[in-house]
This record gives C-alpha cells, sequence and structure tokens, in this order.
C-alpha cells in the first residue's frame, strides 16, 4: 500500500513537472472548443468526489448560471479545477463542504469560484501563492500531499485561456478561488449585454 501510495505521488510529480515544461516552452496544444461551464463543474465534482472522500469533505455546488460557454480546452480545465477542489479539499476540516460556484464576474467573463471553509492562507504566502513548489503549512500534525505545483499549473492554464485566477482568504474562516474565463463569442447571455 506504501509503495502504490508513493509510486501515485512520484508519477503527479512528474506529470505536474512535464506540464509546467511544455507551458512554459509554449508546447502546451491547448484543443479548444465549446465548453459548457455548468456540465464542466458537474464533471469536476463527480470526478474528484473519491478524492474528497479520502478526506472526509464533500463537493457541491451552490450556485450556477446556465449556458455559460467558453471557448477552452476541456481536460485542462477540468485540470484547473481538480486543482483547486484537491487544494481546497486538503485544507478542510473533516465534514465540511467545499463549493463551487459558476456566475458571471462581469459581461465579458464567466466565473468559477471554488470556496472552502478550512485553516485560510497567511498574508506572508500571498505573494509566492502561484510559485512552483510553493506550500505552507500551517499545522504539522495534518499530512497534506502535495507537489506545490498545482496552483503554478492552474495559473499558467488560466492564462493560456485568455482568464485570470485570484482568491481571497481569511485565516480560520476559509479560501475562494476565482477562476475568470472569456465568454465565447457566440455565448447567448453575451449578446444581450
Amino acid at each position: 500500500h506504501i509503495a502504490s501510495q508513493n509510486s501515485e505521488r512520484l508519477a503527479r510529480l512528474i506529470n505536474d513537472l512535464l506540464d509546467i515544461e511544455k507551458i512554459e516552452s509554449g508546447k502546451l496544444e491547448l484543443h479548444l472548443e465549446s465548453v459548457e461551464l455548468d456540465s464542466l463543474v458537474d464533471e469536476a465534482i463527480r470526478t474528484n468526489e473519491p478524492y474528497g472522500i479520502q478526506y472526509e469533505v464533500s463537493f457541491h455546488s451552490v450556485e450556477t448560471t446556465p449556458d455559460l460557454i467558453v471557448n477552452g480546452d476541456r481536460d485542462r480545465l477540468i485540470q484547473v479545477l481538480t486543482n483547486l477542489l484537491s487544494n481546497a479539499a486538503k485544507f478542510s476540516p473533516a465534514g465540511s463542504t467545499v463549493e463551487l460556484r459558476l456566475t458571471r464576474a462581469d459581461d465579458k467573463y464567466a466565473r468559477l469560484e471554488v470556496r472552502d471553509y478550512g485553516d485560510g492562507i497567511p498574508k506572508e504566502a500571498y505573494a509566492r501563492m502561484y510559485e512552483k513548489f510553493m506550500q505552507f503549512n500551517k499545522d504539522p500534525t495534518k499530512r497534506r500531499v502535495g507537489t506545490g505545483l498545482g496552483l503554478a499549473i492552474c495559473k499558467l492554464i488560466v492564462e493560456r485561456h485568455r482568464g485570470r485566477i485570484s482568491f481571497e482568504s481569511e485565516l480560520g474562516v476559509g479560501t475562494t478561488f476565482y477562476v475568470d474565463l472569456p465568454v465565447a463569442a457566440g455565448d447567448s447571455a453575451q449578446e444581450a449585454t
């Protein structure tokens, strides 16, 4: 069991390093298509449910704005949500819920939010949040396994989609990550504005 876990961890590290290298060298190919964000949220919750169970955390969609469509690489956007959900689960207390929300940031951007009610992020870590290998662990009694590459990968993928990523956090209250993506040109909601 220990060997299997270590093998999986090593595979994740190698895949993360390869992704970073591809993105930074401009060799990451995005397979762009019309992506309905509400179905993306459903898929992210469904595929990450086992990870949540491991930390005794559940993932729920709490608000969804239907018919928001972006031009994006579905697999890479799932990768972004997976990284955000896994971080939220790791830093949430057992029995808590991580919320996903899909709204409009403004008339040009759709917004995906991942909110946890965990430890929060110390202010001294803010400036380094998207650096490679960035990890912090306020509570050494909690085992949080990760490569420290997830947020760096999220930022690079979101920026390749002409989007933006940000967060708000309060110690002891929780953290919310925001991913804003440009809505597709033919999005009916955008045309109405």
